[in-house]
């Protein structure tokens, strides 16, 4: 298949090489442990597929990998939902934030402002009664 057409071998083996281990992230998914950057990490994935398929698509023994390009499919809107809501380098650490897009959810842009206008009410207030305290 790739042996007469070296470079549809040099394209498969490096679009395989930048793919993670997409078997063990959907794992992760299903059991509700996988963490922001293994969805992008999938994201990647998936969009290396219609470039995989276009190299399947230009082999000369195309018959023998017909089975494999027909089987392959990119889950596009799964890519757009991942690209739409998560950060492209989310934080690693639980908690900290930093993983959804501004803007994806308006609850969440809701609660950051929330959040954010929390602190600045209570540093005014500790402002205030301090300066109550010294008159």
């Amino acid at each position: 298949m790739f042996v007469n057409n070296s470079l549809s071998r040099a394209q498969m083996i490096a679009y395989l090489n930048n793919m993670s281990d997409i078997e063990r992230i959907i794992n992760r998914i299903s059991g509700n442990i996988a963490n922001p950057n293994e969805l992008i990490a999938l994201k990647h994935a998936l969009e290396v597929v219609p470039k995989i398929k276009e190299t399947l698509e230009n082999t000369s023994d195309n018959i023998t990998v017909k089975w494999l390009h027909e089987g392959l499919r990119p889950h596009l809107e799964v890519v757009e939902l991942i690209g739409k809501s998560i950060i492209e380098q989310p934080s690693t650490g639980v908690g900290e934030g930093g993983v959804i897009r501004p803007d994806f959810s308006e609850e969440m842009d809701s609660l950051r402002s929330i959040s954010k206008n929390a602190k600045q009410y209570l540093a005014n207030l500790e402002r205030a009664e301090q300066e109550k305290n010294r008159h």
